[in-house]
């Protein structure tokens, strides 16, 4: 929870404190995680686009499929955090900024950090 004085630099200075080095890879894992899961998405659905730009799976056999998928991502991504020391505060922060994230904004995001 922020003090009395973060909050003060946040709504009246707008100064956020820097990322911790836990976030930022923590950050890199989950945006990863989201692109890859959309690749492999994209490459078995047929289906139709939701109104954020990711690709609906149009039965159970794609379901099945890109569940599946993600379970092992989230597996490697789980390891790969354990591996580089970062906390479940820093994991649950990066997931939820990470989740907002649109299919176009995700694309642009794995370029920068992957240079791709």
């Amino acid at each position: 929870m922020p003090n009395n004085k973060e909050l003060f630099m946040r709504e009246y200075l707008c100064k956020w404190p820097e990322p911790s080095k836990g976030y930022q890879e923590a950050y890199k894992l989950w945006i990863k995680y989201h692109y890859e899961c959309e690749r492999f998405d994209q490459f078995v659905c047929k289906g139709n686009l939701d109104e954020y730009g990711f690709v609906k799976p149009t039965d159970m056999h794609e379901r099945i499929l890109i569940n599946r998928n993600s379970s092992n991502l989230i597996k490697d991504l789980y390891h790969n955090a354990k591996i580089f020391g970062i906390s479940n505060e820093d994991l649950k922060r990066a997931k939820r900024d990470t989740n907002r994230l649109t299919c176009k904004v995700l694309e642009e995001e794995y370029g920068r950090l992957f240079n791709e």
